[in-house]
């Protein structure tokens, strides 16, 4: 995967270059108990998902996401994310398949091999609080 982040309120992210981690984000003025509205992230994304391996034909995906942060206070973000599917390759897997999309285990419930061609979205938001 390849990411990156653009604080639209001047912040950069702590990094603990000892430790080899990022530090919690502190906005330069905070949103509750604070004098401010926190801090606002954009932030990107790019997957590529390879799911085969010598004994499992699962395809790969190509996944793209669009996210937006809003850092109330350095222990509440809020986050919302649009990630979309650019492209599956499960034709393996769907062949690998004896019966197609049917499982026995699983009545006719869609395995991943039913999937090749479609581009999903999905919309995912989250409240994240540390204690």
């Amino acid at each position: 995967y390849v990411q990156a982040g653009w604080f639209l309120t001047g912040e950069t992210r702590p990094y603990d270059e000892k430790k080899g981690v990022w530090n919690r984000l502190i906005p330069r003025a905070n949103f509750l108990q604070g004098d401010g509205w926190g801090a606002f992230e954009l932030a990107g994304r790019f997957d590529w998902l390879d799911m085969n391996t010598e004994n499992i034909n699962g395809g790969a995906l190509d996944i793209g996401t669009l996210g937006f942060n809003w850092y109330l206070t350095p222990r509440i973000r809020l986050l919302t994310d649009w990630v979309h599917v650019f492209a599956t390759n499960t034709g393996q897997a769907l062949a690998a398949s004896p019966k197609g999309c049917e499982f026995p285990a699983q009545g006719k419930n869609a395995s991943i091999g039913c999937f090749n061609g479609l581009s999903p979205n999905l919309w995912q938001t989250a409240v994240r609080i540390d204690f």
